[in-house]
């Protein structure tokens, strides 16, 4: 039964409530048909007077929130979407017919394909890719394309993860939150998750048997001057944060960004052998858009290596931890909400923000993390901040370690103001430091995203969301909306090597690894870095990075440019800053990993 979280403290306690209520139901933590409370005992329950909680119904049975029926009750107005019963209930009683799946008996041998990969040296499999794609991979879409008759060459493609993810990515390329895209007004119904979670509103178009009719759509733009993008379906600046990405080189010492070292990631051809020796053609059909039950499983084996204790139904899988990050903002947060974030925090997650339309509001730091008293401070100045993203063991870039002391006046002030928490601990495992995860001290607001990327290999692109029970159904139609669902061939990876025991080799491999990296960068920057009382050089040895604090008479673009001209590439403090206004100004701040 329903129970929200009320601030009894504020003046306007119906509003506040129907605001929660709202807020629940996009989330998916109330769904539509679900029964409320009684308004005695919902008043029992959260202490207000029963006066308030009837008027609280009352309004949002005017907005059409709720439906109250005498003698019944009241109830999340709408109806279920048959659409997504069909994929979150599949049958094999029913002949079920709501969705295309292929035939599989006409899929091609997989495990054909996976030996011939395994007799090679597939180990570049294993690494992060350039964002487009390899050029060869490309060379074959443009192939692929050609059969379609589009003509491009290789630089005009880009590779994602199946059709809906770049759906996504071409809308948010296109259109802003509260633009219009114009549809068929009989369309797909996954362009409609895509269009819901980035705050672009949807117009159908009419059609006849040709399609789409020329002279609707003339009208439908001059009715809506704000329209960008149409569906259909007939037969900057450099930045050298990605700069890193998609132009690596092996001219420049590059420290921009934390490469895994290669030499320490596991045998792929081993894996997919073992894979193709036996009957694998369920990799090649569509899967639950949370993970199959037995990846879900390895899930909790790895979650609970970094002290999350959840079960198998709390867990859904995603494309890694960037991914994971999107999927979790976009559940919690809509268009125009604000995101609180450490001041200086890892660059991908203002790309999720701003894909979604959603402000971030740095919170100032110690050498501590996150400091409570100017938490406090931020939600007061922003009552539309949602959701906290924070990096609490080695924070990216700083390497600051939040101690657990710190951990609870945080939580404690989140569960006060019903701000939920995004706990993206990717460097957790390499940390020796006792500590409390946040998705322990607050389970009912945190998410918790546990990668495998940065302790395992960089291109097993899989992470582990553990999320509040409530929250799993709306999370699971964020998955269709960008991915549909994560490639079988990934999570089956990484399911043998959790329960094999190879991902914990290769991480005690990577720790063992780090240390002696960060001991040859603390020999190499010399011990004047460390002597005064404020060292410049962030010393966390469980980090693959360092955050130096330069002398007064060093700019960080200074720097910079004279590590480059040295053939050594690092990044300023301007690209970590949360605040976006922040990067034309001067940080005496860099970072890089350990060399």
């Amino acid at each position: 039964m329903w129970t929200p979280n009320v601030n009894n403290h504020t003046a306007h306690k119906a509003t506040t409530l129907v605001d929660t209520l709202k807020k629940d139901i996009l989330s998916g933590r109330l769904v539509a048909g679900e029964r409320l409370p009684t308004q005695l005992r919902l008043a029992q329950d959260t202490g207000l007077a029963k006066s308030t909680i009837a008027r609280a119904y009352q309004e949002a049975n005017s907005e059409g929130i709720i439906k109250t029926i005498v003698g019944r009750g009241s109830f999340v107005a709408g109806t279920s979407d048959p659409f997504f019963q069909a994929v979150d209930h599949p049958t094999e009683v029913l002949l079920d017919l709501r969705l295309d799946y292929p035939v599989t008996d006409l899929n091609p041998s997989l495990s054909k394909v996976l030996s011939q990969i395994a007799d090679q040296d597939c180990r570049s499999l294993l690494t992060y890719q350039e964002h487009a794609g390899r050029l060869d991979y490309r060379e074959a879409g443009v192939k692929w394309l050609q059969l379609n008759g589009v003509d491009r060459t290789a630089d005009d493609i880009i590779l994602t993860g199946g059709a809906q993810h770049g759906l996504t990515v071409c809308l948010s390329t296109v259109a802003r939150p509260g633009d219009v895209m114009l549809v068929e007004e009989l369309t797909y119904p996954g362009v409609r998750e895509s269009a819901e979670m980035l705050g672009i509103h949807l117009v159908p178009v009419p059609m006849d048997g040709d399609g789409i009719i020329p002279d609707r759509l003339e009208e439908a733009l001059f009715a809506h001057r704000n329209a960008k993008v149409l569906y259909t379906i007939p037969t900057g600046t450099s930045d050298p944060f990605f700069q890193a990405v998609d132009h690596p080189t092996e001219v420049l010492l590059d420290l921009r960004l934390d490469y895994p070292v290669t030499d320490l990631n596991p045998s792929l051809s081993k894996v997919l052998s073992q894979i193709a020796d036996q009957d694998c053609r369920s990799l090649l059909t569509y899967q639950e858009h949370a993970g199959r039950l037995d990846y879900r499983e390895a899930g909790v084996k790895w979650l609970q290596l970094n002290g999350v204790d959840r079960t198998a139904d709390d867990i859904i899988l995603t494309g890694g931890a960037q991914h994971g990050l999107t999927v979790c903002l976009s559940t919690v947060a809509r268009p125009g909400d604000v995101m609180l974030v450490e001041e200086l925090t890892y660059p991908g997650v203002r790309e999720s923000a701003e894909m979604l339309g959603i402000h971030l509001v740095p919170v100032p730091m110690d050498g501590d993390g996150i400091i409570p008293d100017r938490l406090e401070e931020a939600l007061f100045a922003h009552r539309n901040a949602k959701v906290l993203y924070t990096i609490p063991t080695i924070q990216n870039p700083t390497a600051i370690f939040t101690p657990d002391d710190r951990r609870l006046q945080i939580a404690d002030i989140c569960r006060k103001h019903a701000l939920f928490i995004i706990e993206d601990d990717i460097h957790r495992l390499t940390s020796d430091i006792p500590s409390t995860p946040y998705a322990m001290l607050l389970p009912t607001l945190t998410f918790f995203i546990g990668g495998l990327s940065k302790v395992v290999c960089s291109g097993l692109r899989v992470a582990y969301v553990a999320a509040p029970r409530p929250m799993i159904k709306t999370l699971k139609r964020r998955i269709v909306a960008t991915h549909w669902t994560l490639p079988p061939l990934m999570a089956e990876i990484a399911t043998r090597w959790i329960n094999d025991g190879t991902a914990t080799a290769i991480l005690q491999a990577r720790k063992e690894e780090t240390q002696a990296r960060h001991q040859l960068a603390t020999r190499i920057l010399g011990p004047s870095f460390l002597s005064t009382k404020k060292p410049f050089v962030t010393k966390n040895t469980a980090s693959t990075y360092v955050w130096i604090d330069l002398p007064k008479e060093w700019s960080a673009e200074s720097f910079i440019t004279a590590a480059l001209l040295n053939s050594i590439a690092v990044l300023g403090g301007g690209k970590f800053s949360g605040d976006a206004g922040a990067l034309k100004t001067r940080h005496p701040f860099v970072s890089g990993r350990s060399t």
